[in-house]
């Protein structure tokens, strides 16, 4: 046999053949050629892209009103599409919120409408192709502050029958509103509105309330170049109950009601209101206490008597009171003290022994 054959070794033993290599070769060239063609359409300097809803915000608005007294009353078309082109891998990266649109109103110098041009700030890596709208329209007016009333209203809310809410009172009476006229010359005032839902009120209470600028319709008047000097109002809300509750007097404890002979009340009771905690806890009124310095006729004013938050409400504020002494005690005209206990308080026409005579 001969042994020369190139798939032969010298001692004769036989070479193995290598595997074929063209598959991994063909995959290699394969991906090459898509990262290639990947890298040239990323790439591509030729793109283009829209974006829309871009914001368009007003600037130099100070500077306008310190120049020439002048506020924004209506902004029209306040959004903004702007077509860019770039690299692919640049713009793929980019949002509407990259976009600065904006027009600048520092130089308006006069009331009405207005055309401003929409200027862009837009990032390096883009050029800009076409934008919409390329101007918006501006309406502005002369400065103006009126004085407004704060009104209160009222929502739902349940309480008992006995009670009912008195008159409402507030910190302030009025807020200071400043805006273009056109604007302000539809508020007609800053309502405020109690929000009670569907709690039970049993006593007084205070909320602190915000305040909304309202038309003549009573519909909310909405401007972000209006402003108030106060916002919110502190709002007292009283509920009330009344109650008829009778005068009383009574003797200084050591005092001798037998040199009484009887004390004669004018108004025999009085109807009373207030907070309902308050009112609850009085079930009568002394209007003297009877020691050895009270005189014949006593004038006493009966609101002075009445704890903070009570007031006599069917008018009749002053009760006289008539001491009638005995003749003895009128003589000897001392103050005699007594082991007896006190006499419980009476009402009216009574004599001093008559302690159930109310």
């Amino acid at each position: 046999m001969n042994n020369s054959s190139p798939n032969y070794f010298e001692d004769g033993s036989a070479k193995k053949r290598r595997p074929f290599l063209i598959f991994p070769w063909l995959i290699c060239l394969i991906t090459a050629f898509g990262i290639w063609l990947y890298v040239m359409n990323v790439n591509s300097d030729v793109y283009e892209k829209t974006f829309t809803l871009i914001d368009i915000a007003v600037e130099g608005a100070e500077d306008m009103e310190s120049l020439s007294n002048l506020s924004v009353v209506e902004v029209e078309g306040g959004k903004l599409s702007v077509t860019v082109t770039g690299l692919r891998s640049d713009i793929a990266e980019l949002t509407a919120e990259d976009f600065m649109a904006y027009i600048d109103i520092s130089t308006l110098d006069s009331a009405g409408k207005h055309a401003c041009e929409v200027k862009l700030k837009t990032p390096a890596t883009v050029s800009v192709t076409a934008k919409e709208p390329s101007s918006i329209s501006v309406s502005v007016d002369s400065i103006k502050t009126v004085e407004v009333p704060v009104v209160i209203e009222k929502s739902s809310y349940s309480m008992s029958s006995d009670y009912y809410l008195g008159e409402i009172t507030t910190d302030i009476s009025s807020v200071n509103v400043t805006g273009p006229g056109t604007i302000i010359d539809r508020i007609v005032a800053a309502r405020a509105e109690i929000g009670l839902g569907s709690q039970l009120i049993q006593s007084s209470l205070t909320q602190r309330l915000v305040l909304t600028l309202v038309g003549k319709d009573n519909k909310i008047v909405e401007s972000p170049y209006v402003s108030v000097d106060k916002t919110s109002v502190t709002v007292n809300i009283p509920v009330r109950t009344d109650a008829t509750v009778p005068l009383k007097y009574k003797f200084a404890d050591g005092y001798d009601a037998a040199l009484v002979e009887s004390v004669e009340i004018s108004v025999p009771s009085v109807k009373i209101t207030g907070d309902p905690q308050a009112v609850t806890r009085i079930s009568e009124i002394v209007v003297l206490v009877i020691d050895g310095t009270v005189g014949a006729e006593n004038l006493v004013n009966v609101s002075d008597l009445l704890p903070d938050g009570v007031t006599v409400k069917d008018g009749c504020t002053t009760a006289m009171i008539k001491v009638k002494f005995k003749p003895a005690a009128a003589e000897e005209g001392a103050d005699t003290p007594v082991e007896e206990p006190s006499v419980p308080a009476t009402s009216g026409t009574t004599a001093p022994e008559d302690t159930e005579n109310a």
